[in-house]
């Protein structure tokens, strides 16, 4: 399974955070390249000027673990607004659904 999602963090208000997770996920320079490679094919200017970084989550871990809690087991796309996740103050989550999360990356 794979989690993405977009997060504005308080202490980086406007520029926002790729997260993924998935247990066949690897923080290697490979996969942040092929990341970075699918993120050129649709992000515009805009969208890299408030890009901020991507980052891999343990799957077992407190962030993923409390966003869990937070948004339920679903899959399904949702927004989280002014919350606290894993001693984390978010202004602005995005859940992207898993499916198309999945696909994005595998293509």
């Amino acid at each position: 399974m794979l989690f993405a999602v977009l997060v504005e963090r308080e202490d980086t208000p406007g520029r926002y955070d790729l997260l993924l997770s998935a247990e066949w996920a690897r923080p290697e320079r490979e996969f942040y390249e092929l990341i970075v490679s699918k993120l050129k094919d649709h992000f515009t200017d805009d969208d890299w000027s408030v890009y901020s970084r991507t980052v891999f989550l343990d799957p077992k871990g407190e962030f993923i673990r409390d966003f869990s809690e937070a948004v339920g087991q679903d899959s399904a796309a949702r927004d989280l607004r002014n919350t606290r996740i894993a001693n984390t103050n978010i202004l602005y989550a995005h859940l992207f659904p898993t499916d198309v999360a999945h696909i994005a990356v595998a293509h």
